[in-house]
């Protein structure tokens, strides 16, 4: 697995604007044509929003009013058609139609991070103890899945949405969401959600994990591991193919396909390649609060705080 060089050539900043609301969350569309993001009234908490741009023309499509600025939502995604945008109000998940500015579903008793399927059908959101997967168009419950210990914590999901990954300490363990079966001790579990059939059972690794990652054929998984190396996992052997160290800077972003993470320090906003740990460009060096980057790896996102009575920066750079 190598990473995807030719969109990593030359970036450009594309847009900057100011906001005079914090932003609370962000999100881009696969094709990374449209940025989306929560924000609210930092000053006197009355209201908050959406605010959804064109990253095309740098202008505004819709906004979605999402009560006072206690409200929360967090997290936010967009479908890969750009028809729909979806949001966590902490208790639901709510559906706006981009074309209409107007909601179009809301899924109750749901909360959580939330994945969108490549074709847009089916919305995955999950907590630590519990996952759930939806029809998008009809709003019904495909299937529900809950954790089979309490040590037992969901943390992430492939691109795709199809598969979830649970951990249990510090090892790796792969199931099926519907089987019910107990998992071993010290594992991080990989389920298909929709027949619940165990896939794999990795061993205990030698040291606890910080951060993991599917990658986008399902072969492989990508462990940063609290001892400054990644290491690459065969999922259908559930043995250990490829281990690099990595000290470097803090992670701020793995790309949807895992094949590079970007990262943010006094050296500047670096774009790394996931399998050999090598620089691959570098943005100028920026206070960076929160980055995203689309799933086609051309569009880079960020916000940094204004200062003054509140707000943001953000700032989009695309590939070329």
């Amino acid at each position: 697995m190598t990473g995807n060089f030719q969109h990593f050539i030359k970036f450009t900043l594309f847009h900057t604007w100011e906001t005079t609301w914090c932003i609370e969350t962000m999100a881009l569309s696969p094709d990374g044509t449209i940025l989306a993001y929560s924000e609210f009234d930092d000053w006197t908490f009355d209201d908050s929003g959406i605010s959804v741009y064109d990253l095309k023309t740098g202008k505004a499509i819709c906004y979605f009013d999402t009560g006072d600025g206690w409200s929360y939502v967090c997290p936010i995604a967009i479908s890969s058609n750009n028809r729909h945008l979806f949001w966590n109000t902490g208790y639901e998940i709510v559906v706006g139609d981009l074309n209409t500015g107007k909601e179009f579903h809301t899924f109750q008793d749901s909360a959580g991070s939330i994945t969108v399927s490549p074709d847009g059908q089916t919305l995955v959101c999950f907590s630590p103890e519990i996952a759930k997967m939806f029809d998008v168009e009809t709003g019904q419950t495909i299937s529900v899945i809950t954790s089979s210990s309490e040590a037992e914590k969901f943390i992430t999901t492939s691109s795709d949405g199809k598969i979830i990954i649970s951990q249990l300490d510090n090892a790796i363990a792969l199931w099926d969401l519907r089987s019910g079966q107990q998992i071993q001790r010290l594992t991080i579990t990989l389920r298909d959600l929709k027949t619940g059939k165990e896939l794999r059972s990795f061993k205990a690794l030698t040291k606890p994990v910080k951060f993991l990652t599917l990658s986008s054929d399902k072969q492989t998984l990508i462990t940063i591991n609290s001892n400054d190396t990644i290491t690459h996992w065969d999922i259908k052997t559930g043995k250990e193919t490829h281990t690099i160290e990595w000290r470097y800077n803090p992670l701020e972003a793995i790309s949807a396909d895992s094949t590079v993470m970007i990262t943010s320090s006094k050296d500047g906003i670096i774009i790394w390649d996931l399998f050999s740990g090598k620089k691959l460009h570098v943005l100028p060096k920026d206070e960076v609060d929160s980055l995203i980057i689309s799933a086609n790896n051309r569009t880079i996102a960020y916000t940094t705080y204004r200062g003054g009575y509140g707000g943001d920066i953000v700032k989009v750079w695309q590939a070329f």
